[in-house]
């Protein structure tokens, strides 16, 4: 799907025929977090250039083979999506539990203590 040659051992295998699926790990890991988030191909493309390839949050350079892989993020209460990010931005979300207050907390935290 990504065009790249792999090693086999980047491809998982089949359980009905045994043999090499035709997706490396990486483009199987991107199509079901896609089906997971409702995110369509054509979403994705247009906010990857909206954003310059960058996450929505911290900036950093978007890529699919490094420790900054694009998140598609979205509301989980409401489903509506939002934007790309980098996997630690996300994580960084979902352990603030997207609260505001608790955010801004952490953000006053970090002026209060900031100070040299």
């Amino acid at each position: 799907m990504c065009g790249t040659e792999k090693p086999l051992y980047e491809f998982r295998l089949r359980k009905d025929t045994g043999r090499h699926r035709s997706e490396c790990k990486q483009c199987e890991s991107n199509r079901l977090r896609l089906r997971d988030t409702g995110w369509h191909t054509e979403e994705v493309e247009k906010a990857y250039l909206e954003q310059h390839g960058r996450c929505a949050i911290c900036g950093c350079v978007l890529d699919v083979n490094s420790t900054s892989v694009m998140v598609c993020d979205h509301n989980h209460k409401t489903g509506k999506h939002r934007g790309l990010l980098c996997t630690k931005c996300n994580l960084g979300l979902g352990h603030f539990k997207e609260d505001i207050e608790t955010l801004e907390g952490a953000i006053s935290y970090l002026q209060r203590h900031n100070k040299n």
